[in-house]
């Protein structure tokens, strides 16, 4: 539960508490719900409708057609992923609008951070256990493209933002490149078959690549606006 100290942090409201329990009261934002202690505030499902309303990046609410933003650096270690991350949840947190976060490294490193390290057990070292060795690599793109009883949608994992979601990374994607110079206009399959299908979907689709160019990085620059 956020309070309305908490929010303004957030978002550095240009309006004062009075101004925005007022907005409370005539409906031009969620209401606040009581905590198991009795004591009001908004929760994290209600942010992007405040966001869109007071926070900084309401422009973006006008935006009518569906932008592809790819995260490409042949280096590593220079915030590429950081910056992808945080682009996500800023956009999710000032909008309503519908963002979907397509992870195209084998490092994995965005799924985790989405994923808040629960996806790949982050913290192995720390808390070892043998049957962790056994659980199954999650699916990602190399799966959707080796293996015809996968969807685009068994991919797709929630976050706790209700308008933020990601597709999953997997080791695999490291053989995904090999995979895509095999077919027909091979610069165009990610377009084709994955982004062209998100795009009726999410308003926002943002690519993390891995610092390596590849064919997957190719196909992820034609399928781009930005």
């Amino acid at each position: 539960m956020y309070n309305f100290v908490q929010l303004n942090r957030i978002y550095n409201f240009n309006i004062t508490k009075a101004g925005f329990l007022k907005a409370e009261a005539s409906g031009n934002i969620p209401k606040a719900e009581r905590n198991n202690e009795n004591i009001r505030g908004w929760s994290i499902d209600q942010l992007p409708e405040i966001g869109e309303k007071f926070g900084f990046l309401s422009e973006l609410s006008s935006i009518t057609k569906p932008v592809v933003i790819s995260l490409i650096a042949s280096k590593g270690g220079c915030l590429k992923t950081s910056i992808a991350f945080n682009l996500a949840r800023i956009i999710s947190m000032n909008t309503t609008k519908k963002t979907i976060v397509v992870g195209l490294d084998y490092q994995c490193d965005i799924s985790n951070l989405l994923s808040h390290g629960e996806l790949f057990n982050e913290n192995l070292d720390e808390n070892f256990n043998p049957e962790m060795l056994d659980q199954p690599v999650p699916l990602s793109l190399y799966d959707f493209f080796t293996d015809k009883n996968v969807k685009l949608d068994d991919l797709i994992q929630a976050t706790d933002l209700p308008n933020l979601q990601y597709i999953t990374e997997s080791p695999q994607l490291n053989m995904l490149s090999e995979i895509l110079s095999t077919k027909t206009k091979r610069e165009h399959v990610l377009k084709t078959q994955v982004i062209n299908e998100l795009r009726k979907h999410y308003d926002f689709i943002i690519m993390d690549l891995s610092p390596s160019w590849s064919t997957l990085t190719t196909n992820a620059i034609v399928a781009s606006d930005i």
